[in-house]
């Protein structure tokens, strides 16, 4: 079975379309930048994706139509022992007419666990966003503890805590690729840092924070989850009395930003954060014991209502290198004005429990058919090599009439189920991987511990399948 040149060429194609694919995987994030500024930046994720999944795809037919078969028609020394040149024939042979449904199944399998892996993706930022907007077991405004506090303190011990915020005119230039820049100024909320750290006690997820500078700030930024390798921030925030110096931006675990005014949140020193004008409000911080729990949610249910109040309203504008405009708090009924409102509490059993119900049912569905499809991949290559094993049982006693030990024989069985079993495993696994290394750019800060224990289990599955063919096959020869 020789290789024409244009078998040939399709061979070295297909390779370089595999390590095109994957070189892409690995600097991902490199061309969907020089992509975004051209297309934008959900279409330029799009096509480098799909650019990718093309890649893979073609290069994973055409590995097994051309391009294994031109490395199995080199005929090394070493293929004269231990029945070699057979077993690299038989695999020759298999690829000339089976091709397609090896390429079948690594892409199905490359497909199926990374679909897993960007549920998971997304089921662990979901579950995650859980800790980030309700890290207490209850957050509510100040107005609304006033009237619910005295049911409260009948009902059940707990502990409080006040945090305190003001709402400011500033401005900072980001940069989303693709999206352009937002220099526009903005409100953003300031909290000190000895609310910060006395917050922390009972935060675990808040990051330890020391400023260096007087006029120096944290950013807590909510874009640190999903388009970390996207943003871009400038190094200084213009407020209308000073600047301030960016010493460092983190995720955003301090509680659900709808409780708050502005479309940030920065970290300051006490002296700053007293000495700089703003909207002053406060949100309450209420922790109770695990056990307490039901009770306090069935006392949310009963007594807040989850409304949207204390609306605040700004028209700001930078001129001659300063903010113009102002913050005010009621109503008002000038139109150009832009109005933002305070959701009245964030609830942590309530939040859990629907992120759970949203995607706990999704994960379970994706996980449950990902399994299924491994298990019938596997089951479908264990029966192609079964039911061909019939067809060459006399080819395997007439090698045992011709002298060769049986032990040879096995070792024979075993080389040709090894590559009929593990090498569209391994591309698949592969391409999974390096899909999983796209996913992670996208949306950081995810567990991608579930995905890479269903790709071990996959090995295991076509390992365990492998084992089973050739004790079958040994039973039967």
């Amino acid at each position: 079975m020789k290789i024409s040149i244009w078998q040939k060429m399709l061979g070295f194609l297909g390779g370089l379309f595999l390590l095109s694919g994957w070189m892409m995987a690995v600097t991902y994030v490199v061309f969907t930048r020089k992509l975004s500024d051209s297309f934008g930046l959900l279409q330029g994720n799009l096509l480098v994706m799909g650019i990718i999944l093309f890649l893979c795809i073609v290069g994973s037919y055409l590995f097994f139509a051309f391009t294994l078969r031109w490395y199995n028609s080199y005929r090394p020394k070493r293929l004269n022992k231990n029945l070699g040149m057979l077993s690299r024939s038989e695999w020759q042979l298999r690829l000339f007419s089976e091709w397609r449904f090896f390429g079948s199944i690594t892409v199905a399998l490359g497909l199926a666990l990374a679909f897993l892996g960007g549920m998971t993706a997304l089921v662990s930022l979901e579950m995650r966003s859980v800790d980030e907007s309700a890290p207490a077991s209850l957050m509510i405004t100040q107005e609304s503890y006033e009237k619910f506090a005295p049911k409260l303190q009948e009902a059940l011990p707990y502990q409080q805590q006040t945090l305190h915020f003001k709402a400011i005119p500033a401005k900072q230039n980001v940069k989303i690729w693709g999206e352009g820049v937002n220099d526009k100024p903005e409100v953003m909320d300031m909290v000190a840092i000895s609310d910060y750290r006395a917050f922390q006690k009972t935060n675990s997820t808040l990051p330890d924070i020391q400023l260096n500078a007087e006029n120096s700030t944290v950013i807590l930024s909510s874009y640190q989850r999903y388009l970390n390798d996207y943003t871009r921030y400038s190094e200084t925030i213009n407020l209308k009395e000073q600047k301030l110096t960016v010493q460092a931006i983190f995720p955003n675990y301090f509680g659900d930003p709808n409780l708050r005014y502005g479309t940030g949140l920065i970290v300051v020193s006490d002296k700053l954060f007293n000495e700089t004008t703003g909207l002053s409000y406060a949100t309450e911080v209420i922790d109770v014991e695990d056990h307490y729990e039901n009770k306090l949610n069935q006392l949310i249910r009963e007594n807040l209502k989850g409304e949207w109040d204390n609306p605040i309203h700004y028209e700001l504008a930078w001129k001659n290198q300063q903010i113009i405009g102002e913050i005010v708090e009621g109503k008002t009924t000038k139109k150009t004005e832009t109005t933002v409102y305070r959701t009245e509490y964030t609830s942590y059993q309530e939040t859990y429990r629907n992120t759970r119900s949203s995607v706990g049912l999704v994960l379970f569905v994706v996980t449950f058919v990902t399994t299924t499809f491994i298990i019938t991949t596997a089951s479908m290559v264990t029966l192609r090599q079964l039911s061909e094993f019939k067809q060459k049982k006399k080819q395997y006693h007439l090698l045992r009439q011709m002298g060769i030990p049986n032990q040879t024989i096995y070792q024979e069985i075993r080389r040709e189920n090894r590559v009929v079993f593990f090498i569209p495993a391994m591309l698949a696994l592969i391409h999974s991987m390096l899909a999983l290394s796209v996913i992670a750019h996208v949306a950081r800060n995810a567990n991608y511990g579930f995905v890479y224990l269903f790709c071990g289990l996959m090995l295991v599955v076509y390992a365990f399948f492998y084992w089973a063919a050739c004790a079958y096959q040994k039973k039967m020869l």
